[in-house]
């Protein structure tokens, strides 16, 4: 196995980004969120998250 890490940034509700959280907790795959940061916007009541996610994958070699 080899580990993955994912950076990425999201913008949406207070609702919408604690959904998008707890399914990536439901995730059948090994997903584990090493840090999150969340920022208010000024305008339209969302927050700015940005968040490093690591996942374990396996070696491709064998083609499986």
């Amino acid at each position: 196995l080899s580990m993955m890490s994912i950076s990425a940034n999201y913008e949406g509700t207070y609702a919408n980004l604690m959904h998008f959280v707890h399914e990536i907790d439901r995730s059948p795959r090994l997903l584990i969120i090493e840090a999150l940061n969340a920022a208010p916007q000024q305008a339209g009541g969302t927050l700015n998250i940005s968040m490093k996610i690591d996942t374990f994958v396996r070696d491709g070699g064998s083609g499986q």
